[in-house]
This record gives C-alpha cells, sequence and structure tokens, in this order.
C-alpha cells in the first residue's frame, strides 16, 4: 500500500520520499497529489540490471499529470531534473547501453531523454 506524507508540494514530497526510503535501504512507491499535480513514484535502493551491473538509488517516475493551467510552462522537465539529482548513479552509461541495444532516445529537453523500444 502506497504511503502518504505531509509536505505541501509534490516535489518537497518526492524529495522527502526519497529521502525516508534511502535511509531505510528498502524498495518503496508512493502517489502523490498536491494542487491538482499527481506523481507515482518508484525508489529502489538496488536494481540488477544484467550486463549493465547494480544500480543504486534508481528513482522511477510511472506516472505524472499536471494542471492544464501548469503545462507547457517547464515544470514536468524541472521536476525531472530534480529526480535525476535524487537518483544515485549517473544515467550516461545506462543511455549508451539501451541505445546499443535497440531502443530509442527521444529528447524530452536539452539534459533529459526519454528511452523508447523499437517495434520490429
Amino acid at each position: 500500500m502506497p504511503q502518504t506524507l505531509q509536505a505541501l508540494s509534490v516535489e518537497l514530497r518526492t524529495i522527502e520520499f526519497v529521502e525516508r526510503s534511502r535511509a531505510r535501504g528498502l524498495t518503496a512507491s508512493i502517489d502523490l497529489r498536491s494542487r491538482g499535480f499527481r506523481v507515482a513514484v518508484d525508489y529502489e535502493p538496488e536494481l540488477a540490471c544484467g550486463h549493465l551491473g547494480t544500480l543504486k538509488g534508481v528513482l522511477s517516475v510511472a506516472e505524472v499529470y499536471v494542471p492544464p493551467r501548469y503545462r507547457r510552462r517547464g515544470w514536468l522537465t524541472h521536476y525531472l531534473k530534480m529526480c535525476e539529482l535524487l537518483a544515485g548513479d549517473a544515467w550516461g552509461f545506462v543511455r549508451e547501453a539501451l541505445v546499443r541495444r535497440g531502443f530509442v532516445s527521444i529528447e524530452f529537453a536539452p539534459e533529459f531523454l526519454v528511452m523508447l523500444k523499437k517495434t520490429k
């Protein structure tokens, strides 16, 4: 069952969630809601990725809803950058390995990428 936290904004709740999960060293999930924003976040202290090795401090943003009046103003881009800073391992070598295995890299923002699998 997802946890609920008492901080005001989705951003502060995300930081609190990651810090709490990291301190406990446990896998955790949470659904955050505030002022119309909704975000589902998963934290994995260690994630085995086969040939890539073990990643530490993996943060997965599973679902996001941004209220219409905040769309196209950079909220999601900045939220994802914040999540990238909270995550443990650097993303670069993972991105390169995924591209070599047939994933397609799509620029979402200057420093952020979305990976999609090619369909055959």
